[in-house]
């Protein structure tokens, strides 16, 4: 067992770790199979000295809802998303933000449906770091493994529909990180069945992931077989070649910094109460990648080959990972292709894990 003492004298100076959960009050179940349950939100924020607050956040009916209007409203790149954003901003953040107090850096750990929402992108004044669970502050303290090998960049797969973007962004990601970029039918099954933890790993593709649940609640029991959810997310690596979130299960990803999936809703899975995301993050994540950077909704070819190109930059330059998202997120807020400014475009890349920078880049 792990002690909030130990997990709270791992935060830096001036952070607080924020765990979301999505509950049951046992004395509120109704007795009736057909009335809906009456599922909450909470927060327990935990500060450097060890002091724990509980922040009540509201009823799943209330949350839930303004979550849903935000995303689509960003999905289907509508006027009103960032007005849709800061709804959902008001009933969240703003006791989190009492509850966290003068903390400038945010450890957050979503739950539920929350795994959804852009912190990233809807905290510019905090600097917010993801993680899978508080004790994941306990992990990125332990040594870096040896033996990584080199970096891998691969996009522009051999497609009917062809990603000029990815083309672009893996070409140019690779000529700032000194490697061949892999493209056409050499990017395949193959290729990552052979990783033996590369160092870093970007790959630029089309994502995919199939919603059985249709944004219904999560599920408390084993999924059949055939509705496995490691099974319906992946990416497309050829016309008939598709590398689910089971598959990434198998690799070696033990000494990889950073995994880079580059294409629509790579970040998206099946929600499980107090057990995480179900899809290519956590299969990633299992494998050993100490971060995993992911998109909450369908991307821009070109738009993303602009945002991934800004980020390694700074990556290139010694920024710290989550920092250097956030650079990116700024930037793009202002960006000058007028268009390219709606949260469509940039808000919804998310950094999980390791936040730092990675050693020996520059």
């Amino acid at each position: 067992w792990i002690k909030p003492a130990e997990v709270a004298a791992a935060l830096p100076a001036g952070a607080a770790l924020i765990e979301l959960r999505r509950f049951l009050d046992p004395a509120q179940i109704p007795t009736a199979t057909d009335t809906p349950l009456p599922w909450r939100y909470r927060a327990y924020v935990l500060n450097e000295r060890g002091n724990l607050t509980i922040v009540e956040l509201g009823s799943q009916a209330t949350l839930e809802p303004l979550l849903r209007l935000a995303y689509t409203a960003t999905a289907e790149q509508l006027s009103d998303a960032a007005e849709r954003w800061e709804a959902l901003s008001t009933a969240i953040l703003m006791p989190l933000r009492a509850a966290a107090g003068k903390a400038t850096t945010w450890f957050i750990v979503p739950d539920a449906a929350l795994h959804q929402v852009p912190f990233q992108a809807l905290l510019p004044d905090r600097q917010v770091r993801l993680l899978n669970t508080g004790r994941d502050l306990l992990r990125t303290q332990q040594a870096r493994k040896a033996n990584a090998s080199a970096v891998v960049v691969a996009g522009n797969p051999a497609i009917s529909k062809p990603l000029a973007g990815s083309a672009l962004e893996a070409r140019g990601i690779a000529r700032l990180l000194a490697t061949t970029p892999v493209e056409g039918s050499a990017f395949n099954k193959t290729l990552l069945a052979q990783l033996r933890s590369p160092r870093m790993l970007h790959l630029a593709t089309h994502g995919f992931w199939q919603d059985i649940n249709h944004g219904g609640s999560a599920r408390t029991v084993d999924p059949e077989p055939a509705q496995d959810p490691m099974l319906r997310s992946g990416i497309v690596v050829s016309n008939d070649d598709r590398v689910s979130a089971a598959d990434f299960l198998g690799l070696d990803l033990k000494a990889t910094e950073l995994v880079t999936l580059s294409g629509c809703s790579t970040g998206l899975g099946d929600l499980h109460d107090s057990e995480g995301l179900f899809g290519l993050q956590r299969g990633i994540q299992v494998a050993g990648a100490r971060s995993v950077l992911t998109s909450l909704w369908p991307v821009d070819d070109a738009a993303t080959s602009d945002w991934m190109l800004r980020f390694y930059s700074l990556l290139k330059q010694g920024h710290g990972r989550a920092d250097a998202l956030a650079a990116v997120q700024s930037a793009f807020r202002d960006h000058p292709n007028p268009q390219w400014r709606h949260p469509y475009y940039w808000a919804g890349w998310q950094l999980v894990g390791d936040w730092r920078p990675i050693e020996g880049l520059q």
